[in-house]
């Protein structure tokens, strides 16, 4: 560090602008609230695992836990449908089932569609056994999704399936997938 009271230089080569455009990365995971907008944060796929761990954490507090380690994995699936409309989904894969995010607010034009994509895509390529689908259990169009997603062969899972989180603001809908689909390949 320099003796204070000495000014500081740039270093050659460092700019005032930052390389890389950061608010264009908006991910959907993000957590908090709006600005000036008390609502509820976003459901994370990603912090369904933490609050889920730390809960089991909680409860065997008297006992060691067992920590399981497997694979898992963070994908975003872009599907474009035409010319410069796309939709986006946030997803963790972990032990064959995929958990997809349903993103806050109103489902985007052609989300059908791109969700079928996914769909398949789980299925075909990442021979998945279940597509679960988390969202706040308190939104405004939770009936509606509901029967969206249960027209497109979706269920809501049972408390206490062990697929999903104990996450009780959270509502999960289960596609399984056949297993005799999974061994055509």
């Amino acid at each position: 560090c320099p003796a204070s009271g000495t000014p500081y230089r740039l270093v050659q080569g460092l700019g005032r602008v930052p390389d890389a455009p950061h608010a264009v990365n908006v991910s959907f995971v993000t957590e908090g609230n709006g600005v000036g907008v008390s609502t509820e944060p976003p459901v994370s796929a990603k912090s369904l695992f933490i609050k889920e761990n730390s809960r089991q954490a909680q409860l065997d507090n008297n006992r060691p836990v067992e920590v399981e380690t497997r694979a898992t994995a963070n994908l975003s699936f872009t599907v474009y449908l035409s010319g410069q409309h796309k939709v986006t989904w946030e997803t963790i894969l972990k032990n064959r089932n995929l958990y997809v995010e349903v993103p806050n607010g109103i489902l985007p034009e052609g989300s059908k569609e791109s969700l079928i994509t996914l769909l398949e895509y789980a299925e075909e390529k990442l021979c998945c056994e279940h597509v679960i689908l988390c969202f706040c259990k308190s939104r405004n169009d939770r009936a509606s999704l509901i029967r969206t997603f249960m027209f497109m062969g979706f269920a809501v899972a049972c408390p206490g399936d062990p697929i999903v989180p104990m996450v009780p603001e959270v509502m999960y809908m289960v596609y399984r997938i056949d297993p005799d689909d999974l061994d055509d390949d």
